[in-house]
């Protein structure tokens, strides 16, 4: 049997206002968190969080928080390990500046997240991770 490999993947609920930051790529129905897979000279989660913040809304002038949840999950040809933070922006009037990879970006609800995620089979584990913050009253 051949070893499954394993990808890190690091993502940050961005909070404002009670409010959460999801970004969007084009073609992709699902909007998602802040975050990717940490790169093999990264040895911590919150170097992949600053170099994927600055690559993907144009700062890493972040307060990081505490990490909140860890999961595994397949992909069937590889497994993901994710650690999730919450944390907020030092400057809450920074203006986001999207990279290519995105087209628009949001700060949602508890309510309208569920919506949103709720649209995709995948979303589930989003719900489930929004529904954690609601519970530290993090987010309304």
């Amino acid at each position: 049997m051949e070893p499954t490999l394993l990808h890190v993947g690091v993502y940050l609920f961005l909070i404002k206002n009670k409010k959460l930051l999801y970004l969007h790529k084009p073609n992709d129905p699902i909007w998602t968190c802040l975050g990717g897979r940490m790169s093999e000279d990264e040895i911590f989660p919150t170097e992949t969080l600053s170099r994927e913040s600055i690559e993907e809304i144009g700062t890493n002038d972040l307060d990081i928080k505490d990490i909140f949840d860890i999961r595994v999950w397949s992909n069937g040809k590889s497994k993901r390990l994710g650690i999730f933070y919450y944390g907020y922006l030092k400057d809450e009037n920074f203006k986001i500046k999207l990279s290519e990879e995105h087209d628009k970006y949001n700060f949602f609800t508890y309510d309208q997240a569920k919506v949103m995620l709720s649209q995709e089979e995948r979303g589930k584990v989003g719900i489930e991770l929004i529904n954690k913050l609601l519970q530290l009253n993090l987010i309304n």
